[in-house]
């Protein structure tokens, strides 16, 4: 029987700038950054950057991503889903996904 092994989480950060939602790993120091070009990207993002840096498979590790900005009133969630650049709708979920701060 095989024992399940917790994986670890890892916040990320997200905040828009300009056309781009900046992805930061503080746990893996300041150098730890990505980009994306739509909110939805920012999970494959963040994965991607975590494994790359430290060798292991995207799935190892468990992301919670966390926006670093409040949710404009005009916004909605249809626009995360819509796939537009420049509406940084979110959703709050654990372990993956999107966390208003």
């Amino acid at each position: 029987m095989r024992s399940r092994v917790q994986r670890k989480p890892y916040l990320v950060t997200v905040h828009p700038e300009g056309r781009w939602w900046h992805v930061r790993v503080p746990e893996l120091g300041p150098a730890a950054v990505s980009q994306a070009l739509k909110i939805r990207e920012t999970e494959h993002q963040a994965r991607d950057l975590i494994a790359t840096w430290l060798d292991v498979e995207p799935h190892r590790f468990h992301v919670i991503i966390k926006r670093r900005s409040a949710l404009h009133p005009m916004w909605s969630d249809s626009l995360l889903n819509e796939g537009s650049s420049s509406a940084p709708a979110a959703t709050t979920q654990t372990t993956t996904g999107i966390m208003e701060r």
